[in-house]
């Protein structure tokens, strides 16, 4: 069954996540996403890997009150089941009852948009300069001033490259170097910057919810 639904994961375009939020009301724990199975996070983890949008489906809201402290286990249940993807949808819904299913279609055709979108090298270049710009002295300014280009290489998923200064400049002082000797240019940026990028073009360009991929060259 697990191979079945990798299977059905890879082959998806957008992939729907149903989690029952009874569960986070029964177990009382804190860490509430440990109350995750098995199973679902590692469809979740699959999605993530393949680059598919995530949809999350929170089924049996039939089942919880109005009282505050249920609301609040089930918003952090939800908040914490899938912290890797940034704004990842999430619907209320309700088998039984038919809760949240006229908001369904709609959001799959917003993530599946999102998914396929293709961002203009000129609009992209425009954000990386004004993002330079505004950061000013905090966070990563050395690696981010390094950062010449960028450019969309694909979509589905979003995946940009991302030129540094000093390319050329490089191989030519390491000509004679072994290439084992030689550092990437994805090994010069470090995952936080990486991060960075990936959480500011989601914002910039509203592809909250969808797994961007960036690389360097």
């Amino acid at each position: 069954a697990n191979d079945e639904a990798e299977k059905a994961v890879h082959f998806a375009h957008v992939v729907l996540l149903m989690l029952d939020v009874s569960t986070a009301m029964e177990t009382g724990r804190d860490a509430v996403h440990n109350s995750l199975t098995h199973f679902e996070r590692t469809m979740a983890d699959r999605a993530l890997q393949h680059g598919r949008p995530l949809i999350i489906l929170a089924n049996k809201m039939d089942l919880v009150g109005e009282e505050r402290e249920e609301r609040e286990k089930v918003n952090r249940f939800l908040t914490h089941a899938v912290p890797a993807y940034d704004g990842v949808t999430c619907i209320p819904v309700s088998a039984k009852t038919g809760l949240g299913m006229p908001f369904l279609l709609p959001a799959i055709t917003e993530a599946y948009d999102k998914w396929c979108k293709r961002i203009q090298t000129s609009h992209l270049n425009e954000w990386l300069h004004d993002l330079k710009y505004f950061q000013g002295g905090g966070g990563p300014t050395s690696v981010m001033n390094k950062l010449r280009y960028a450019t969309q290489v694909k979509a589905r998923p979003p995946t940009f490259a991302f030129f540094l200064s000093g390319g050329k400049g490089n191989r030519r002082r390491t000509r004679n170097k072994k290439a084992g000797n030689r550092k990437a240019p994805k090994d010069l940026v470090p995952n936080s910057v990486e991060k960075y990028l990936r959480n500011e073009i989601r914002s910039a360009f509203g592809l909250q919810g969808i797994p961007v991929r960036v690389m360097f060259k």
